[in-house]
């Protein structure tokens, strides 16, 4: 009896029923982000220690090995983007039912489409935070310092450096975030396959020849180091790196956001605070 056709199009549809539980940390933000940033860390170890002994083609396990590094330093940026839209969410959350200004006009949506969002969403916060891309420096100040502002006031300070920083120190720092977002986009739209376009992209924002028609193919040590440089320990980038597989990464430390320390609910903390780790 010949098999029955498969009907592939109700299939893809099909794979968005098959989902899982939230882990518990993702009631907030900054645990959220230290819980998905390390399992791929623990996944490349889980494979390392069961494979340290076995027989293996060394050639065929590198390759694998990339794709996983590749897959995982994909997730580890992602984790990035949405940590800063749950941290705006929690902020908006906490700043709109005293807010009568127009510190939100930057997260209304744009599209007719996007007004159904609204209808469904938990929260405000998610409603105006959740539907759009947060992976450009100057889009993510811009939002941040229109919504943190005094009312009716001047705008709050940048959330990351601007290109021209004072001191210069922070310029690299603006520079080696705005790279980060560039690895970002060229591993969800190329897999990480640089093209002559992207090699002219990081030729721009470094500075020197990159190669193209290859393939990234980051090592653990690449990805403990974006996972500590990425972020650095500054008080204008709000951000501090810890060392690769820390459960403090990636910390932020910010003036108008402070961490209550007894459960995973935000506050708004006066400017004269300063911060703490």
């Amino acid at each position: 009896m010949a098999r029955p056709p498969i009907n592939l199009h109700r299939k893809v549809r099909e794979v968005l029923q098959h989902t899982g539980p939230m882990p518990p940390e993702a009631n907030c933000p900054l645990r959220h982000f230290d819980r998905t940033s390390h399992s791929g860390r623990l996944l490349i170890e889980y494979f390392e220690n069961h494979l340290e002994n076995q027989n293996r083609v060394t050639s065929v396990y590198n390759q694998h090995m990339g794709h996983l590094h590749r897959m995982v330093l994909s997730e580890m940026l992602q984790s990035f983007e949405r940590f800063i839209k749950e941290l705006a969410s929690v902020c908006v959350d906490l700043l709109a039912p005293y807010s009568v200004d127009d510190r939100f006009d930057e997260f209304v949506p744009k599209r007719g489409e996007q007004i159904a969002v609204f209808v469904n969403a938990g929260s405000i916060g998610k409603a105006l935070c959740e539907s759009d891309t947060w992976c450009k420096n100057d889009g993510i100040n811009k939002r941040f310092k229109a919504m943190l502002k005094l009312p009716f006031g001047a705008d709050w300070e940048n959330l990351f450096p601007e290109p021209n920083q004072q001191p210069v120190i922070e310029r690299e720092r603006a520079a080696t975030l705005t790279i980060l977002w560039q690895i970002r986009h060229n591993l969800a739209h190329n897999v990480g396959a640089l093209t002559e376009s992207d090699s002219m992209k990081f030729r721009m924002l470094i500075g020197r020849p990159i190669g193209s028609d290859c393939v990234l193919s980051p090592t653990v040590q690449d990805l403990r180091y974006i996972s500590i440089g990425s972020c650095p320990n500054s008080r204008t980038t709000r951000i501090d790196g810890s060392p690769f597989g820390s459960h403090n990464s990636w910390r932020v430390f910010t003036y108008p956001i402070r961490r209550c320390s007894t459960h995973s609910k935000w506050r708004i903390a006066s400017p004269k605070d300063s911060p703490s780790s």
